[in-house]
């Protein structure tokens, strides 16, 4: 009987309810549903919802449309304890479990929404549209690989969908970003692949490819896909400077011409590209051919001296470079010949070897003048050397032991050398400080040079060392070297030299240097 009377009751209230109102459940829910869709009048529309839920707690259609209002009205918190209410009634209810994905993707809590369209992939696995929603969830949450699977799907199912392939284009790209961000390069280069599978025109693609196989040196791979680019597109820019660069770095000094000619000729505006294709046709060239003239003065009587050298040095790999000098002197004891070889020798990329042997038989050049030095470069523009020279000459042997430090910074070059000379018993020094000032790309410089004493390395000592090696001397001189169209080079240098060679007696010598050489 007790619980017929509480049956009883709610009877009454709901017919209170409906008697005050004048309007049933049903007739609210449809009086609301056109204030939201004829006025849009989403308060009204609620107040109505909230009626007949009061009429009918469990009328499924009144709380779906109230979540959705309250999704639409800015208030997530009750939109999803409608839904919440429905899908604890019916977990499977797919418009509860999509009504509450809107209102977690709305809150950017991307994981919730991925689960509940899950749920409804359970239900209806090749649903297209939970599909496209779900990879756009997964996208959003930064999962561009698994969004981009679910794309591919879609691709594959609908061929003609031009939707579908941007979609899964634009998150495989995402992809590749991120892991190129993250550092691994090898996967960004299989995404990057991936978008070039479907799409070989993606500009995207081919930078993301072409910059990062440069990046990791692999010139051969940046030449395919500049090219597969330049097919494309033939007159872009950023692929023929990229493929202009790796034919450079590969060796391929006369394709890299062909290749920069024709950016010139697209682009004559940039004068700065015009000059790195004369720095490609100095790199093209195998061979130097020059000469140096030395001529010095005097104040002491003397008649001026002078040393003339015919030079021809060939270029190889890597760098390395072998010079081969036949230098004639002249000056008031006589004349003669001397015959020079002289190498730089790349070893990798930190360490290099100089070498240098010479061999006369007259008495205006020492006999035998042989040279070696190991250079090791370091980090920011840092240069260290270690090396010995050794003269023969009038029956003397000469030792020396040397060093230097060097360093580059900016458009500038500073340069620290200094030797312990062992000459008869006797022991000397010497030391050079040099600084260039580059211009023009590093083509061109202006050089000053300070010395103390007198090194085995001077050339207007290359004669009779030995009769000035322990002079207490002084040096000063300044430099400047200019190229000449592409292939020529001319430089013009200015010493002056001042020794004791006695108690009270000096001797001033003004050496002037003067060189022409031309590439081939």
């Amino acid at each position: 009987m007790k619980y017929i009377f509480v049956i009883t009751l709610l009877c009454a209230h709901v017919v209170v309810a409906q008697q005050k109102s004048g309007l049933s459940s049903d007739e609210l829910l449809q009086m609301a549903l056109k204030e939201t869709r004829e006025n849009r009048d989403y308060e009204k529309a609620i107040a109505l919802c909230r009626k007949g839920l009061e009429l009918s707690p469990d009328y499924i259609d009144i709380r779906l449309l109230l979540g959705r209002l309250y999704t639409r009205s800015g208030k997530p918190g009750k939109a999803e304890k409608q839904f919440a209410y429905v899908l604890d009634k019916d977990p499977g209810h797919i418009p509860a479990l999509k009504g509450l994905a809107s209102v977690y993707t709305g809150q950017k809590e991307y994981t919730k929404a991925v689960v509940l369209y899950d749920k409804l992939l359970h239900q209806d696995p090749g649903n297209q549209a939970y599909l496209f929603k779900k990879s756009g969830l997964l996208e959003a949450e930064g999962d561009y690989k698994a969004a981009a699977e679910l794309s591919k799907q879609l691709m594959d199912t609908y061929k003609d969908s031009v939707k579908y392939r941007q979609v899964y284009i634009y998150q495989r790209l995402l992809q590749a970003k991120k892991t190129e961000k993250e550092g691994r390069w090898p996967d960004a280069f299989k995404t990057y692949r991936k978008v070039y599978e479907v799409s070989p025109e993606d500009t995207v693609a081919l930078k993301g490819l072409v910059s990062g196989y440069y990046r990791e040196e692999q010139y051969d791979t940046v030449l395919k896909y500049a090219e597969e680019a330049l097919n494309v597109y033939p007159e872009n820019a950023w692929f023929l400077r990229q493929k202009t660069g790796a034919l450079e770095k590969l060796g391929h000094y006369r394709e890299a011409i062909a290749s920069a000619k024709q950016y010139d000729t697209l682009y004559p505006e940039e004068q700065r590209y015009g000059e790195y294709t004369g720095k490609l046709r100095r790199k093209a060239s195998k061979n130097r051919l020059g000469v140096i003239h030395l001529q010095s003065f005097f104040d002491n009587g003397t008649r001026t001296s002078n040393i003339t050298s015919l030079q021809y040095m060939r270029y190889f790999p890597e760098g390395t470079t072998l010079t081969g000098r036949l230098n004639y002197a002249n000056r008031q004891s006589g004349d003669g010949f001397q015959a020079e070889l002289e190498s730089y020798f790349i070893h990798n990329k930190k360490y290099y070897s100089y070498i240098l042997a010479g061999w006369s038989d007259s008495k205006v050049f020492p006999k035998w003048r042989l040279g070696y030095s190991l250079y090791r470069n370091f980090n920011k523009g840092w240069e260290g050397e270690l090396g010995m020279r050794y003269l023969r000459s009038e029956g003397i042997n000469t030792y020396s032991g040397t060093w230097s430090v060097g360093k580059y910074f900016g458009n500038n070059w500073l340069n620290l050398r200094g030797y312990m000379i062992k000459d008869a018993d006797k022991w000397h020094q010497a030391y050079i400080l040099t600084g260039r000032h580059y211009l023009n790309e590093k083509k061109d410089h202006l050089a000053l040079i300070l010395g103390a004493g007198t090194s085995p390395d001077d050339r207007n000592r290359n004669f009779q060392y030995n009769a000035f090696g322990s002079f207490i001397s002084q040096s000063a001189g300044v430099g400047y070297q200019k190229t000449l169209g592409d292939l020529a080079t001319i430089s013009l240098y200015a010493v002056w030299n001042h020794r004791k060679i006695g108690d009270s007696r000096y001797l001033n010598q003004y050496d002037v240097y003067i060189s022409l050489f031309r590439n081939f």
